[in-house]
């Protein structure tokens, strides 16, 4: 019987998870030490905007609350997803900006992740309709695009600015 080499690499594999997963990690501390992922850790105000239905040419505005702690206890989501650098809550009436009851059915509950000089931020990730926050750092605010979907495609979508509640 022939061993193939996806089945020689599973040992090895499965040790590099394992050791590199395991809680309290250096390298996880160093990252949550990197000061774009620090200062996540906040109470936010947030404003997202859209355009209102049927004119384009008019905005609306949501306003709202956010805090986030750091994920120093390296809780993971789902098994071999990526760890969320910050999680937190948040208080946004947000069934006045999608269809729906989406979100604010569910427990108010955000993952946040870094990806270099870009934040992203997934509000109500077990909802059926969830929110994205996708935006990048400017001085003390992050400031972005925003939208909603469901498997039938985009709901709404505009800008958002999260400022730090001072």
């Amino acid at each position: 019987m022939k061993v193939g080499r996806a089945s020689a690499l599973l040992p090895a594999m499965t040790l590099l998870l394992a050791g590199g997963c395991r809680p309290g990690h250096p390298m996880w501390a160093h990252r949550l030490a990197d000061a774009k992922i620090a200062r996540l850790e906040r109470h936010w105000n947030l404003q997202l905007t859209m355009p209102a239905l049927g004119d384009s040419a008019v905005l609306r505005a949501v306003q709202g609350h956010l805090s986030l702690i750091l994920n120093r206890q390296e809780m993971s989501t789902a098994f071999l997803a990526p760890l969320p650098d910050a999680f937190g809550t948040y208080d946004i009436a947000f069934d006045s900006v999608a269809r729906g009851s989406g979100p604010s059915s569910g427990p108010p509950d955000v993952l946040a992740f870094v990806v270099g000089d870009s934040v992203f931020l997934r509000l109500a990730p077990q909802a059926d309709i969830s929110v994205v926050l996708a935006g990048t750092w400017r001085g003390d605010s992050i400031a972005g695009r925003w939208y909603t979907s469901d498997r039938a495609g985009p709901n709404a979508l505009g800008h958002f600015v999260l400022r730090a509640n001072r």
